[in-house]
């Protein structure tokens, strides 16, 4: 009897059974939840709103034309800047310690005083003195070749060889020309031989030198294959 108790006993003690019940949400989770997600939606949306529309007035402000109300629809101007004007180069003053040039004399009735060159009563006229200065006015346009001066060179009816002249100085070799900048040249030929003489028998001919600055220079002049003598001569303003 007492081995059939404890059997029952000992197989209503092996089976445990253990019940595991789901707890319930609360009434209203559910709603709390599409409720959040709804306002990070409106939030994310809202957000990238005003970035485009930020984005749109940024781009369009500078395209579209402003609305006046007196004078309508007008593009945009653009804001004014202040461009630094270039710095005017200056020719600087005649120099006084130059070697001294030839005089001015007045050698024709039908020309101006001039410097006489090379020994064979060659001119050349456009030289202040007493002894031969160039000196520029304040109207003197700086070109690529320097300042140019006019200046003439007269010769009488025995020159008939072609007269070349070239210049030279502290600053550089200077530049001559017969009609302005466009045509420049180092050395300049003159030929009588294709120059028609005045009544006299003179010939005259027009010329630009070119002074790279104000300084000390020495004009030369070559006739009949030799150098002949020239002058030095100042200049500046």
């Amino acid at each position: 009897m007492s081995e059939h108790n404890d059997s029952k006993m000992d197989d209503a003690d092996s089976e445990l059974h253990i019940e595991v019940t789901p707890l319930s949400p609360p009434p209203n989770a559910g709603q709390q939840t599409s409720t959040h997600r709804r306002n990070a939606r409106l939030w994310r949306a809202l957000i990238a709103g005003t970035a485009i529309v930020v984005a749109l007035t940024i781009i369009f402000s500078g395209l579209l034309p402003l609305r006046t109300p007196l004078t309508g629809w007008a593009l945009p101007q653009p804001t004014a800047t202040s461009t630094a004007m270039p710095t005017p180069v200056l020719l600087g003053k005649v120099p006084t310690n130059c070697p001294p040039g030839n005089s001015i004399q007045t050698f024709s009735p039908a020309f101006g005083p001039g410097v006489g060159v090379a020994g064979l009563n060659v001119w050349l006229i456009g030289f202040e003195g007493p002894q031969a200065i160039l000196r520029f006015t304040g109207g003197a346009q700086l070109t690529p070749h320097g300042w140019p001066y006019k200046l003439i060179l007269a010769a009488p009816p025995d020159v008939t060889q072609p007269i070349t002249l070239s210049a030279s100085g502290m600053g550089g070799t200077l530049w001559f020309s017969v009609d302005g900048v466009e045509h420049t040249t180092e050395a300049l030929t003159l030929d009588p031989r294709t120059t028609l003489p005045s009544t006299d028998g003179w010939r005259g001919w027009p010329l630009y030198i070119f002074v790279p600055s104000a300084g000390c220079y020495y004009l030369a002049l070559h006739y009949s294959g030799q150098e002949m003598p020239g002058t030095y001569f100042a200049a500046g303003m």
